[in-house]
């Protein structure tokens, strides 16, 4: 019964959220020993470092085309190419399990962008 209603829930926040079984036992009411008979039978530790790997794939992806927005941004700054900065910046974040924080003013975007590249990739 506990299986059928927790399992995928407990797989989701093993696999991709990186949870422990020890926290998602808290959360979720079930033993820790149950959870790792299901991490067991569900394989989930191969499937965290498949996730995992992917998310770098994706990430290294979203950093080329970040780059390239960023030259393009250089030679021809307009606010379309300064929104695709902005964008695939957040895009890297997300993917890099970074959460970006929306409530600011332009100003305060701009600045946080400016220096995010800076760091980033070096570049003034």
């Amino acid at each position: 019964m506990k299986k059928a209603l927790y399992f995928h829930e407990a797989e989701r926040l093993y696999v991709f959220q990186g949870l422990s079984c020890e926290e998602i036992a808290g959360i979720l009411n079930i033993s820790t020993r149950t959870l790792y008979e299901w991490k067991k039978q569900g394989d989930w530790e191969k499937k965290r470092l498949d996730y995992l790997k992917s998310s770098q794939d994706i990430a290294g992806q979203i950093e080329n085309l970040l780059r390239r927005a960023i030259r393009e941004a250089d030679e021809n700054p307009t606010p379309q190419n300064f929104y695709a900065v902005v964008q695939l910046l957040n895009a890297l974040h997300k993917a890099r399990g970074i959460k970006v924080v929306e409530e600011e003013t332009d100003d305060e975007r701009r600045q946080k962008l400016l220096e995010a590249i800076e760091a980033e990739f070096g570049v003034k």
